[in-house]
């Protein structure tokens, strides 16, 4: 995974280069108010390229401080630049003004384009500053982002090589950080936005530890009589009926622990904060020496205490088999 700043090919038009890879408009028509349309007047495109792969375009917009005004950011094949989106391939349009013709919309609305009108969806009033706009390529598929909520995937496979392209229709603003992610391997991130040049990375459920009976000494461990955790109910008629999914009854258990120190007490405290509350794990039978798998926790409580060496947790257990 390889994370590159954009740098911008000069000369630029109606823009600057504000700090590392920022775009700002800084001269030309401040085409900024309700009911403005079409393509901004200021941008570029940028030096570096993208001639296969998987790939990731992402930036953000400002100032952070105020509106980010009528902008228009997105991937373009060859390399002779135009302000005109509707000449691009992909474009991701925000506008902080809104709009009563066309498509009617509130401020802080998202558009896709991919060419001119109409465009292929949009969002409205969705966008906040600080958000990334984010272009993803994997596999040849094309989809678009704000952080990792999916708003288009595009019909369109790409045509190489592509340039990012920016157009600005509001003046002062500017584009944030923007970047672009590449990868030979499993691509850019689709699932999540990508971070400091990788992906957040795949998400399994974590399996907890035993619960710890004998590294930490219990003073009451006792099986209580479970039920079949029937769902009643009653017709109109008065007759009642129960039923249950469970093909054995549920099988529960209370624990305590009394006297902890507070390293113990500690440890008891991430085991069940490592099943989230709910998550299974597995419960060696002190007295009978019994494996049992599936369990999880059905309540636990951290008891109030004055020495932090003699620290007490109690605990509900339950099995069910379905």
């Amino acid at each position: 995974m390889a994370e590159t700043v954009i740098t911008w090919k000069t000369p630029l038009t109606n823009a600057i280069i504000n700090g590392d890879g920022d775009l700002e408009k800084n001269a030309g028509a401040d085409n900024c108010f309700t009911n403005a349309s079409g393509s901004g007047d200021a941008g570029a495109r940028s030096n570096e390229e993208i001639s296969s792969g998987n790939w990731e375009f992402q930036c953000t917009l400002g100032p952070l401080a105020g509106a980010s005004g009528r902008s228009f950011v997105g991937i373009d094949h060859g390399g002779t630049y135009t302000a005109d989106f509707s000449q691009w391939d992909y474009c991701i349009h925000v506008s902080t003004e809104s709009n009563t013709s066309g498509t009617p919309h509130p401020i802080n609305s998202i558009f896709i384009y991919e060419g001119g009108a109409p465009n292929k969806t949009y969002l409205d009033g969705v966008w906040e500053e600080g958000k990334l706009l984010r272009i993803v390529c994997i596999n040849n598929v094309v989809r678009y982002y704000l952080d990792s909520l999916l708003i288009y995937t595009s019909a369109t496979a790409p045509t190489y090589s592509l340039y990012a392209v920016v157009s600005l229709a509001c003046l002062n603003k500017t584009v944030l950080d923007p970047k672009f992610i590449t990868s030979a391997g499993t691509g850019a991130c689709e699932e999540g936005p990508t971070v400091l040049g990788g992906c957040q990375g795949s998400w399994t459920i974590p399996t907890p530890a035993a619960l710890p009976l004998t590294g930490i000494d219990f003073t009451y461990f006792q099986e209580i009589e479970g039920d079949w955790g029937e769902i009643e109910q009653e017709f109109p008629d008065g007759t009642p009926n129960a039923t249950t999914i469970q093909t054995s009854a549920v099988r529960r258990f209370e624990v305590e622990w009394d006297g902890l120190s507070e390293t113990d007490a500690q440890d008891m405290d991430a085991h069940y904060d490592s099943t989230s509350g709910g998550l299974k794990f597995t419960v060696t039978h002190p007295h009978t020496g019994e494996t049992i798998t599936g369990i999880r926790y059905e309540d636990y409580n951290r008891a109030d205490h004055q020495k932090v060496w003699a620290q007490k947790r109690t605990a509900r257990l339950v099995k069910y088999t379905s």
